[in-house]
């Protein structure tokens, strides 16, 4: 069987389990690149060694559209995190062997860690302050803040699954995945307040100037006019609010397996290894705050 063909019931089977478009490109764009570097040949003769030849030119490969910038050490573990993936599928489905699972032994890079990609508190006042001015701007704002879901979630919101008098909607993420999160009183009225103008026949919560659907390009471009208008030099995309209630969330005290649930992670690892991170000041208030001399007479050093 040739690398392609055994990606593309790869492709199909990520289709039939209801995966979505975007999961499935992010596949292609890493596996379609090593069946390229092989010439597309037969699963059989592709060795560990020569898989680890393709990570190594990854190394010193070149962004696409950039002349000097290198691939990043995240963007190589990608690779190696779908053809780990992309090799257990096939031998699950015994198209190849347990011992011809070759990316068995391929070793994930290590990386160094790195602060959570969370707008900063002050830009979001910013933003916040901007998109006042537009009451479907504001609305968007409010609840990306203040229930920390994915763009996606945000993106197919529908009326049918919003409950405001609970403060809950129902969103579908990643696929076919379904969850509940959480808003209060002031994202409810901002909510409110752009219902009470949008003009659409949709069931989408959020549209466009014609009623249509908005799409996750037309929000990415809300926020990129959001970001020009309020002066922001940092991170402000949607996933950045989605961080931010996360790393504010844990700052605050909250259980890191609550947060696992509000985030919608299947593992609390995933929650942890994502936004579980402090610089050296973080830890020291968190310290300072639980430390087990807490609450202790003043001699314990007699």
């Amino acid at each position: 069987m040739k690398l392609s063909d055994g990606f593309q019931l790869f492709v199909t089977d990520l289709i039939a389990v209801g995966r979505s478009p975007h999961t499935v490109a992010w596949y292609r764009q890493y596996i379609e690149r090593l069946i390229s570097f092989f010439g597309n040949a037969s699963l059989d003769a592709v060795t560990v060694d020569d898989l680890r030849a393709f990570l190594a030119s990854l190394r010193s490969a070149k962004k696409r559209n950039a002349k000097d910038e290198t691939l990043s050490p995240a963007t190589v573990a990608d690779f190696v995190r779908a053809i780990k993936i992309f090799y257990n599928w096939l031998e699950r489905n015994e198209h190849v062997t347990p011992n011809g699972n070759i990316a068995r032994r391929l070793k994930m890079p290590r990386l160094p860690k790195s602060q959570p990609k969370s707008i900063s508190d002050d830009d979001l006042r910013k933003i916040i302050s901007v998109a006042r001015t537009s009451p479907r701007e504001f609305a968007i704002v409010l609840f990306l803040t203040d229930t920390g879901c994915r763009l996606g979630g945000l993106a197919d919101l529908r009326l049918s699954n919003l409950y405001l008098e609970h403060g809950q909607a129902v969103v579908t993420e990643k696929g076919s995945n379904t969850r509940t999160v959480f808003f209060g009183v002031e994202t409810a009225s901002a909510l409110r307040a752009w219902l009470d103008v949008r003009k659409s026949e949709t069931d989408f919560v959020f549209v466009s100037d014609d009623g249509k659907r908005l799409t996750r390009w037309g929000f990415r471009a809300i926020f990129d006019r959001l970001k020009k208008r309020a002066g922001v030099k940092g991170r402000a995309n949607p996933h950045s609010f989605r961080h931010r209630f996360a790393r504010s969330y844990i700052n605050q005290g909250g259980d890191l397996g609550i947060l696992s649930d509000l985030m919608g992670h299947a593992d609390v690892l995933v929650t942890k290894q994502a936004y579980a991170i402090f610089q050296v000041q973080e830890l020291q208030r968190k310290h300072d705050q639980f430390s087990p001399l807490n609450g202790l007479s003043d001699n314990t050093n007699d």
